[in-house]
């Protein structure tokens, strides 16, 4: 995992299933972005924001506003965030990247 910005995480499917971890740095909130099949398992006192995307068929930007908005949220109560992939390189930055330039960061920045 990789922290982008206080108490706002990066991973893949392995980070949102290690639950030490994930009680170790206060993570409250996670967005899993993939098939359905690749969901890691849910914790208690976790609140989740599945999307079911594939990320060649689906229309990414219909989940752009939710997810923007589960971060803020997230933000709002102090605990931390965790926005993952089943590899963590694609379809959560994609979200991060989306969520960085609305918060006011330029694309090259958030990039």
């Amino acid at each position: 995992m990789i922290e982008i910005k206080p108490k706002i995480w990066l991973g893949n499917g392995n980070a949102a299933s290690n639950k030490f971890q994930l009680q170790k740095l206060d993570i409250k909130y996670i967005i899993t972005i993939g098939k359905k099949s690749t969901f890691p398992p849910k914790f208690a006192k976790v609140v989740y924001l599945n999307l079911s995307i594939d990320g060649k068929t689906d229309n990414l930007l219909e989940h752009l506003l939710p997810s923007i908005q589960f971060i803020q949220n997230a933000q709002a109560t102090g605990c931390s965030v965790l926005v993952n992939c089943e590899s963590g390189i694609t379809l959560s930055p994609y979200i991060m990247i989306s969520f960085l330039v609305k918060k006011g960061m330029t694309f090259q920045s958030a990039f």
